[in-house]
């Protein structure tokens, strides 16, 4: 039998450890919101077996919350 062949993703290249540091010295969102202790939350995503961090803008949150409750709103009525 033939042993099994390590496979290379792009999460194992040095361009996404680039990538993921980057991320991890960003100051604000998107939006522009700051990403403080206080406004954002952070959430554990599994993908293909890794566990990363991700980082949540809790204003943007808010925002997008109001969003998708109007828009229910509007199609119930």
């Amino acid at each position: 039998m033939r042993a099994k062949e390590a496979r290379m993703t792009f999460m194992d290249t040095p361009r996404f450890r680039r990538y993921e540091q980057q991320r991890k010295g960003q100051t604000h969102c998107h939006a522009g919101h700051p990403l403080t202790a206080a406004n954002t939350r952070e959430q554990v995503s599994v993908r293909n077996g890794r566990k990363y961090v991700v980082r949540i803008c809790k204003a943007c949150e808010r925002a997008r919350q109001k969003r998708k409750g109007a828009l229910k709103n509007e199609s119930v009525g």
